[in-house]
């Protein structure tokens, strides 16, 4: 390999601990499962909706019209139990992709009556690569299976036998997971100063009227609007810092891919701005205030790795049972 290309390899396919990759899929499942299941099979309001609201995009562009209930459900309830798959890790080469797929489809769906939730994009995208990646090498119930049943009928069937060594097939998901979470910051800051602002977003101004704006909807659909949007809006240094350090963070997201502590800051500092953005104005992006969304930033297998020695110090230290007052001996 060419001696330019040798310190991107060793940066994109890093050898990494499996049990990291798997940790992830288990917390994206998890998150995946509590956002589908939060209101029910959240697809069934879908299916009451007029026809006239339809307007397709992406994959539902293939279809001719709305879906029928019963295949709504349907598709409702494939997504979850493939979900709970897919967290246990249980089938994994084709559950892995299949829930990928049902997920990306039913988003899709939900996103193609009038009202599209940019909020969804990474979660998608990060299901997608765990699920057509080896993140069920550990932490799964795939490999379970192969050591208990050892028939080699199983692996083709797609019943992974799971691995414990590093290896760089778990580093080069990670880095793209990580690249999944960075790129739409850059994309959403390029797109704020290629606006009517310009670099004048940096200002202020823009943040202060598109936080009016969506505090005036607020008030017309909900009755009231976030109460500390009153009290800053006639303020103007607050909205310039805000616009600044959002601009900076967003600008500078794929810094985070440089050094793990450079990632840890950006995962503090993000979780902040997106906080901010609940606090001011009613948006919970939940993929991201979660914290799901930047689990991929953190090396799991040293914190579990303490955690565990942790555990075995506290096992080894016993107090001496077989000591004992001696008669006549003080107190």
């Amino acid at each position: 390999m060419s001696r330019w290309l040798a310190p991107f390899d060793r940066w994109w396919f890093p050898a990494i601990d499996p049990t990291r990759l798997a940790v992830i899929r288990v917390l994206t499942g998890v998150f995946s499962l509590w956002y589908l299941c939060r209101r029910g099979l959240w697809l069934k309001p879908f299916f009451r909706k007029s026809a006239d609201l339809w307007d397709p995009i992406g994959l539902t562009t293939l279809l001719a019209g709305p879906l029928e209930t019963d295949v709504v459900i349907g598709l409702g309830y494939a997504t979850v139990i493939t979900g709970v798959m897919f967290t246990i890790g249980l089938w994994w080469r084709v559950v892995g992709p299949l829930f990928g797929v049902f997920l990306l489809f039913s988003v899709t769906y939900r996103n193609s009556w009038g009202m599209l939730f940019h909020t969804e994009n990474t979660w998608v995208i990060h299901v997608l690569i765990l699920g057509f990646t080896a993140s069920a090498d550990r932490l799964a119930v795939d490999p379970w299976i192969r050591k208990k049943f050892t028939a080699p009928f199983l692996g083709l069937l797609g019943f992974v036998s799971g691995s414990t060594a590093p290896h760089w097939r778990y580093g080069w998901p990670v880095k793209m997971l990580q690249l999944a979470v960075a790129l739409p910051y850059v994309v959403a800051a390029f797109a704020k100063v290629r606006g009517p602002a310009g670099w004048g977003w940096m200002y202020g101004e823009n943040l202060r009227d598109q936080v009016g704006m969506n505090g005036i909807w607020y008030a017309m659909t909900k009755g009231r609007a976030e109460a500390i949007t009153y009290y800053i809006y006639d303020y103007d240094w607050p909205w310039v810092v805000m616009a600044l350090l959002t601009l900076v963070v967003e600008f500078g997201a794929p810094l985070a891919l440089l050094h793990r502590r450079i990632g840890y800051a950006f995962v503090a500092i993000v979780l902040g701005l997106h906080y901010g953005i609940w606090i001011v104005m009613g948006i919970g992006f939940k993929y991201q205030v979660t914290g799901a969304a930047f689990v991929c930033f953190l090396e799991w297998e040293r914190l579990l790795g303490w955690v565990e020695s942790t555990r075995a110090r506290f096992a080894r230290w016993r107090p001496d049972e077989t000591w004992a007052p001696q008669p006549g001996a003080s107190s």
